[in-house]
């Protein structure tokens, strides 16, 4: 599936870095009153935290990085280079529970 569609299914906001920009392998994730931190490196790590205000601090972080990193001229064109997703499970799954009501 198109990126831009899974996004809008997944109701994601995705944003692409240059990799010299950042270049760990941890991934951060705020999705309801959660935050996610997710590690790829030598051993994989997560850390779930259910907080309302953590996950809420952690999106106006990322807004602030957001809107600060598109003013730089090397991104006037976000650098995609992902142009199609495979949708999670849960969300096949959701989609066909909703088909079948």
């Amino acid at each position: 599936m198109p990126v831009a569609e899974s996004d809008k299914l997944m109701l994601l906001h995705r944003t692409w870095i240059h990799a010299q920009d950042y270049d760990e392998p941890v991934e951060w994730v705020a999705y309801g009153d959660k935050l996610a931190i997710i590690s790829f490196g030598k051993e994989i790590v997560g850390i779930v935290i259910q907080s309302p205000q953590m996950a809420e601090a952690f999106r106006k972080i990322y807004k602030l990085l957001d809107s600060t990193i598109r003013l730089r001229s090397d991104y006037n064109e976000l650098p995609k280079k992902g142009i199609y997703t495979r949708l999670p499970v849960s969300v096949k799954l959701k989609d066909k529970l909703n088909k079948k009501v």
